[in-house]
């Protein structure tokens, strides 16, 4: 009987998810929200049934939207169904709400290296050598615009330099901007599932309120080491030269998040009103060249000196 059901289930998420691909592959005006729907048929599935059945339903997915898509649709499956998958087995595991989005994160992150290096071995397509393919034609159709305006470009030191070590950075930086995108998704992700697993049962999934983020004091500590190692002469081509770069993006980010969940926690304290950190971040993200290095610095003085231990004292 409960095999039964089982089977029943995954067949029915499977023709859910075959439909939210099939929107996004033919509907571009929908394809955006669908897109984000994928994973939450292995995510529901997986918490009901476990990671096994989840296995096997990934398994399914990526054979019949192969054979209904074409080879183009087995990264993106690949690609949610990791990712849904994991997010899926923490909820059915009983993990806390930040664990899960661990196990999310983790499962994108494996998911999407996984999909590109399926599409390099089935399409031969190289995402980084295309991406520098295409914007080194736009800078070069940039700059012969500008010879042709009169305009002289200085291949030593001009524009055409700057905007190859643009390029470059760019590339170096591929990986924090995975873990980013992985880190967005991840919680996309979780957050409607929550919704979704609340509203089928009488569960009560939740994330604590994001006043209460407090990020371990290490991160203070591996943010110093790797400023400090970032003034070393390094070769900018060198492997531990991308690193740094990447590690400082990645550790930055955490560092502003911990900044915005502090002036959440100072609005509450102070009962303010909700909307004054709505708009803190508004203004952050029109105003990011100030804004974003103080809101980072005060992350840093959160957990350095743990202010919200002494705002209770203070009471």
């Amino acid at each position: 009987m409960n095999q039964s059901k089982t089977l029943k289930e995954g067949a029915i998420f499977t023709a859910i998810y075959l439909v939210l691909i099939l929107v996004t592959f033919f509907l571009p005006i929908l394809a955006p929200i669908a897109s984000f729907l994928l994973p939450i048929p292995f995510v529901i599935y997986t918490s009901r049934q476990g990671m096994k059945p989840g296995v096997f339903m990934i398994v399914v997915t990526a054979i019949l939207s192969t054979i209904l898509f074409t080879l183009i649709s087995l990264p993106f499956t690949l690609l949610m169904g990791i990712g849904g998958l994991l997010i899926g087995h923490a909820i059915f595991r009983k993990r806390s709400a930040y664990e899960t989005l661990g196990y999310g994160i983790l499962g994108f992150v494996g998911g999407l290296l996984i999909s590109i290096a399926c599409t390099q071995l089935i399409f031969d397509v190289n995402f980084q050598q295309e991406f520098e393919a295409i914007a080194t034609e736009q800078m070069q159709t940039y700059t012969s615009f500008m010879e042709g305006m009169g305009l002289e470009s200085d291949e030593d030191g001009g524009l055409e330099t700057i905007l190859r070590e643009q390029i470059q950075l760019f590339l170096n930086l591929i990986p924090a901007f995975i873990a980013i995108s992985a880190v967005i998704l991840a919680f996309l992700v979780q957050w409607i599932s929550y919704k979704i697993l609340n509203r089928k049962g009488k569960n009560n999934y939740r994330f604590p309120p994001f006043r209460n983020l407090k990020l371990p004091a290490s991160i203070i500590w591996l943010y110093l080491i790797v400023i400090i190692v970032s003034f070393i002469n390094l070769d900018p081509n060198g492997t531990m030269f991308i690193a740094i770069q990447n590690a400082l993006i990645i550790l930055e980010m955490l560092l502003v998040i911990q900044g915005f969940s502090f002036i959440f926690y100072f609005t509450h304290y102070k009962k303010w009103s909700k909307a004054v950190p709505i708009i803190s971040i508004v203004l952050t993200i029109v105003f990011p060249i100030f804004l974003l290095y103080f809101v980072r610095i005060l992350g840093i003085i959160d957990i350095g000196l743990n202010l919200r231990e002494r705002l209770q004292k203070n009471k």
